[in-house]
Order: C-alpha cells, then sequence, then structure tokens
C-alpha cells in the first residue's frame, strides 16, 4: 500500500470491492496512507453492496460508498483514458489538449 504514492498523479482513483472493503473500515492499519492519498487528490470508492453483504456499513472510515454501476463505470473511465493515452502517443500528440478537444466536442453537441 505504501508504495501506491510512487505512482504520483498516475493514481487517481482507488476501488475497494469483496475483503479489500475491509482496508476502509475502523482498525484498519492502512487507513492514514488512504488519508494521505485522498489528500493528494486521489478518490476513494467503496463498493456499498460489499459493506451491506459484510455488514460494516457504520465501521466505514474513508471513501465514498458506491454501487455496481459506479462501479463499472470507473472501471471503463480508466480503460478509455489509457486509450487516449495510447492514441496520443501513437499521433505524436499532447494527450491534455485532446482530451480538452474531446470534452469540448462533446459539450458542443
Amino acid at each position: 500500500m505504501k508504495t501506491l504514492k510512487e505512482m504520483g498523479d498516475e493514481l487517481w482513483r482507488l476501488i475497494f470491492v469483496n475483503n479489500g472493503l475491509k482496508l476502509t473500515i475502523e482498525g484498519s492499519e492502512v487507513l492514514p496512507i488512504l488519508k494521505e492519498l485522498a489528500e493528494s487528490g486521489v478518490h476513494r470508492l467503496v463498493c456499498g453492496t460489499c459493506l451491506t453483504h459484510f455488514n460494516l456499513q457504520h465501521k466505514k472510515q474513508m471513501g465514498e460508498t458506491i454501487n455496481i454501476l459506479e462501479i463499472v463505470t470507473s472501471v471503463q473511465a480508466g480503460a478509455l483514458f489509457d486509450s487516449m493515452e495510447d492514441v496520443a502517443a501513437k499521433y505524436g500528440l499532447d494527450l491534455e489538449r485532446l482530451l480538452t478537444d474531446l470534452e469540448t466536442a462533446i459539450l458542443a453537441d
């Protein structure tokens, strides 16, 4: 967990599902690290269904509780971003500009 900080700006989201959500509850030894990551802008998402399954809703200490739709959308967004990075690299484009232009085009419609 400590090595995640080495990713710098490339780390933007952590999703906690199944037993992984136990890292986000009271008593977890990694809560201080997760809070540091949050302070650096990393979004922490926790599966609400998993919290209910393990009956841990009342022990969650950090992160946004989300549902399966949000989990899938988040994973797809990450894959899309990776694809955009590949496109930018392939054609020698600036990724930030490419994303800005794409956002402008979407909002124009």
